[in-house]
């Protein structure tokens, strides 16, 4: 009979420190992203660059990273773009 470990594949392709920085790498260049949006005028698109960036985490990473890639996200998304007054607003330009 054979036996079928589904996460052994996975784990030896990418280490831990690995699976866990490439969904904070997602996270951070979707967060890019978005700003770069946000400075030429598009306004809505920026749930679906972080579905994106959740998404890799999760298919790349496994499940840890991917719950991870969801809190930074909705992070990112609720203290930066959504929040009321943009209290932790960062300015664009150094005038």
């Amino acid at each position: 009979m054979f036996r079928f470990a589904a996460g052994s594949k996975k784990s030896r392709l990418f280490s831990v420190a690995a699976r866990y920085g490439i969904a904070i790498t997602s996270v951070a260049g979707a967060s890019t992203v978005v700003f770069l949006l946000q400075r030429f005028g598009v306004r809505d698109p920026f749930a679906l660059i972080f579905l994106a960036a959740i998404a890799i985490s999760f298919w790349c990473g496994g499940t840890g990273p991917g719950i991870l890639g969801v809190v930074l996200s909705t992070a990112v998304l609720h203290v930066f773009l959504h929040s009321p007054r943009r209290w932790f607003h960062m300015p664009l330009s150094c005038t």
